[in-house]
């Protein structure tokens, strides 16, 4: 399963852009918004980064899948 789009109903819940959550995760807001597009599969490490950008747990995360 590609979890790039579960990032983004995650960070649209929480009313942050593209720009505010690539810059909390230390990435480049296109390649945050290929991710989301499912255009990248996210690593591990970047669904982890996501979730404590976005102050929460990876298990939390998930959950908008």
């Amino acid at each position: 399963m590609n979890y790039g789009p579960t990032i983004k109903t995650a960070r649209e819940s929480l009313g942050l852009s593209q720009t505010d959550l690539a810059e909390r995760m230390g990435v480049a807001q296109p390649s945050l918004s290929r991710t989301e597009a499912g255009k990248r599969t996210p690593t591990l490490a970047t669904l982890l980064r996501a979730a404590e950008a976005m102050g929460m747990t990876l298990t939390e995360l998930l959950d908008y899948a």
